[in-house]
């Protein structure tokens, strides 16, 4: 890496991009002189671009974070379609978002590590991930949004099914099941049948989940 001649920009998304695969095998205890021996650039170098470890490790996560785009959620209200196909097609975009990356093992190494990317992530996950759901799911039985800062318990419940879904990636990319893309998406599919309709009866049945005031979370995301 040390003799490409590319821009300042590119070379630090190329050191930010490499780094995510190091700290995905090998974890977060490397110092920055091993890293940048890793990497195949100098330690002043990697010092040009982020003056600390802590400053490469939070790059790292800021580029994948970047990668999920909110407006996603807009497929949950496309009118005339089975819920379940409308989830299945919001999932595809956001599994599809970390295609060919170590997205999946790397959050798996932060926390190992001791890296809190629950409490760091939380908000986003809630307002582009669960919150739309939620919102998709009251839709369907006719009842208003929630509110816009999640209960505990409504955040519970949508997490029980975002943790299904999330666990066949973890299937693949951390323990390396035989599962391709097509595999990948059947699972997803058949993982939103079967607990869609629960989810559906649990929010028609206990209103006071959905509608309770915010309570702070006792469970990491």
């Amino acid at each position: 890496m040390g003799g490409m001649r590319i821009s300042g920009a590119d070379r630090r998304v190329t050191i930010v991009t490499a780094a995510s695969e190091l700290f995905s095998t090998k974890g977060f205890s490397a110092s920055t002189r091993q890293i940048a021996a890793e990497l195949g650039v100098t330690q002043a170098l990697l010092y040009r671009y982020f003056p600390s470890k802590d400053a490469l490790i939070d790059a790292v996560f800021e580029h994948f974070r970047q990668r999920w785009d909110g407006s996603k959620a807009l497929v949950l209200e496309a009118p005339g379609r089975p819920l379940v196909d409308r989830l299945s097609e919001f999932y595809l975009a956001y599994i599809n978002r970390h295609a060919g990356t170590p997205m999946v093992r790397l959050f798996v190494r932060a926390a190992l590590d001791g890296i809190d990317l629950a409490a760091r992530y939380r908000g986003d996950l809630d307002q582009t991930v669960l919150r739309p759901i939620l919102t998709a799911c009251q839709r369907e039985l006719g009842l208003p949004p929630p509110p816009q800062c999640l209960s505990r318990d409504a955040r519970e419940l949508i997490l029980g099914l975002h943790g299904a879904v999330v666990f066949v990636g973890l299937r693949r990319h951390v323990y390396h099941a035989p599962i391709d893309d097509e595999r990948h998406f059947a699972l997803v599919h058949q993982v939103l049948e079967s607990f869609t309709p629960g989810m559906l009866a649990r929010i028609a049945a206990s209103q006071d989940v959905v509608f309770q005031a915010a309570q702070p979370s006792l469970a990491p995301a």
